[in-house]
């Protein structure tokens, strides 16, 4: 029953997330990009702190306002049920729903999500790399290519497996600053962090 109720408002959520505004295609300067996304986070009932984490959640929400930009506002027809039982109603975990019909997310198992979890640097360069061949599915050559221009970053053999190519891709983009010349894969991402590879993402 539980399981039943959350689905429905997810639902109701799914389709009132279609009324949100677009942003623009064009990428703010990013000491501006914050402004772009101030909408969304009102929306939210959320403040935008530039130092604090950003959830799992959060950052799929941004990916996905991010990939409808680019898009021209649009984005094709999804189905997205819901494999993930700790998703509720929060207006951020929608998009989660929106991201895993697009193929973009995957949770962190087959029944869990994790949205209030802080995103890792790497797991945030990785969502933004599938969305961006979703979008383009040519760019996934150009994302493999990024690879050996990756490996001269001191930790780069610390980024996990699974995230290598997208974190190389994000790299060659220089929309992520490295830290004390670091890429720090596992370090929590902040929201100045995501605004930075948002607006990167959209101009790029």
């Amino acid at each position: 029953m539980e399981v039943l109720m959350k689905k429905k408002l997810l639902a109701l959520s799914l389709a009132a997330v279609f009324l949100l505004p677009t942003f623009a295609a064009e990428a703010a300067p990013a000491t501006e990009i914050a402004p772009c996304f101030s909408s969304l986070y009102a929306g939210s009932g959320m403040t935008i702190e530039k130092d604090a984490p950003v959830s799992r959640a959060v950052f799929a929400m941004l990916t996905f306002e991010s990939f409808r930009s680019i898009n021209g506002g649009v984005f094709p027809q999804l189905s997205a049920t819901n494999a993930f039982l700790d998703l509720g109603s929060a207006p951020e975990d929608v998009y989660v729903l929106l991201l895993y019909g697009l193929g973009v997310v995957n949770g962190v198992s087959e029944t869990s999500f994790a949205p209030r979890r802080a995103i890792t640097r790497e797991e945030a360069c990785t969502m933004l790399a599938r969305a961006r061949i979703r979008q383009n599915p040519a760019l996934a050559t150009e994302i493999e290519a990024a690879k050996p221009v990756f490996a001269v970053v001191p930790d780069a053999a610390s980024v996990s497996e699974w995230a290598t190519e997208s974190a190389a891709y994000i790299y060659s983009l220089e929309i992520l600053p490295l830290k004390d010349g670091n890429f720090a894969p596992k370090d929590e991402l902040t929201t100045e962090e995501a605004m930075l590879l948002c607006s990167g993402f959209i101009a790029a």
